[in-house]
């Protein structure tokens, strides 16, 4: 189960904000070391900044270190609610650990503060969905596409519900619709290679 993307640069020119920016680009060079440094200088600029606690959530993560990840999660969750990568990182955490009932219930009352959120309610889809209930997960995540029908994640949560239902085709027209709006999505790439080659047409 893939982390959501690897780091989130601060809006703005501020100290904090640039420090944010160039630890990003050593995540993305999977300089996690040199990242988690940048990240630390940002957060005693402006502790309570939830880009900075994700950021610094997510290099433990990738670390194995998972109980700061999870209370640096939580500090920016409480900073900033809306907030669908950490929500989906944190989440990630929990049913690493097995958490996944209380994973979910999280994600639902999210949704249920946010009814008009997609990524809520994408998050209760794809976790509805790890549990094995597969006509449950399909309602959130329907609501998410009639809500925003081009929200990557809710297209990439359907595909895998498709591919769960062994509908293919219908998996491989949403992931193609990510690439079209999105075409360096590692995710859908990934998704897309993964499904058998399209049976040729006679």
């Amino acid at each position: 189960m893939l982390l959501s993307t690897l780091g989130c640069a601060t809006s703005g020119n501020t100290e904090c904000g640039r420090l944010n920016e160039q630890g990003v680009t050593y995540l993305n060079a999977n300089n996690i070391p040199k990242a988690h440094a940048t990240f630390m200088e940002a957060w005693k600029q402006e502790p309570q900044n939830p880009e900075t606690l994700y950021n610094l959530a997510t290099t433990y993560h990738r670390h194995g270190q998972e109980k700061p990840a999870e209370q640096y999660y939580r500090q920016a969750l409480q900073a900033k609610p809306d907030f669908p990568e950490c929500r989906h990182n944190y989440y990630v955490l929990l049913v690493g650990q097995s958490r996944i009932v209380e994973a979910r219930a999280d994600a639902q009352k999210w949704a249920k503060q946010r009814p008009t959120s997609p990524d809520a309610l994408t998050q209760v889809g794809w976790l509805t969905r790890l549990e094995g209930d597969l006509p449950e997960a399909q309602k959130p995540l329907q609501q998410a596409l009639a809500l925003d029908p081009h929200n990557s994640m809710a297209l990439l949560e359907m595909g895998k519900l498709y591919q769960d239902y062994h509908l293919d085709d219908r998996a491989r027209t949403l992931y193609a619709r990510v690439l079209q709006q999105d075409p360096e999505n590692k995710d859908a790439k990934a998704l897309l290679t993964s499904l058998k080659p399209e049976a040729p047409r006679k």
